[in-house]
């Protein structure tokens, strides 16, 4: 009898770990899911589109700075989001770093700006980076973090945010940090 309850202490301890672990996938997948994506051009961002405006990388924004000084520009960049610095990089120039913000009239495509925020860490507590699609201006910073030079570029819409590799963890240290604050606001 003695070992008939130790088996199904064990078989109910088993079950009951099974279905914490099914809960946990479950928060994982629905808490980081990004249910919709727009792509550019998009609703959001529409007043700010022109014809004229070059796609520059960010390594020839680098070697050309002041040609761009002042102007609008569009970007494939990566990310990068390390205790609230933002940079925006280049993997055909992986030494250059362009300091970066979001400017006060920061739009975004549907489903960029919470794709930037799984993938990047960028409003969490975690630091990451992700591949996106900018839309912005060249030149002083408007909401600098570290840096206050005139050096920079300011993000006028976030037109894209995808993970680097398969983005598992930054998903997982998302849906950690939302349940966080869940149980303890």
């Amino acid at each position: 009898m003695l070992r008939f309850k130790y088996r199904f202490a064990a078989a109910l301890l088993t079950f009951a770990t099974g279905i914490l672990s099914a809960l946990a996938v479950a928060a994982v997948s629905n808490v980081s899911r990004i249910a919709e994506r727009e792509q550019p051009p998009c609703r959001s961002c529409a007043g700010l589109y022109r014809p004229e405006v070059p796609s520059v990388s960010i390594c020839e924004l680098n070697n050309h700075f002041e040609q761009y000084r002042g102007k609008v520009v569009r970007a494939r960049a990566v990310f990068y989001h390390d205790a609230g610095q933002v940079n925006l990089g280049d993997e055909a120039c992986p030494e250059v770093r362009l300091h970066a913000g979001m400017s006060d009239s920061c739009q975004s495509c549907v489903g960029a700006r919470k794709g930037l925020k799984v993938y990047s860490g960028f409003g969490t507590w975690y630091d990451s980076a992700a591949r996106v699609g900018v839309f912005g201006r060249v030149g002083p910073l408007e909401n600098p973090t570290l840096f206050a030079d005139d050096h920079g570029f300011n993000i006028d819409c976030l037109e894209s945010a995808e993970p680097i590799g398969s983005g598992r963890e930054e998903r997982i240290k998302y849906t950690q940090g939302e349940l966080l604050r869940m149980f303890f606001n």
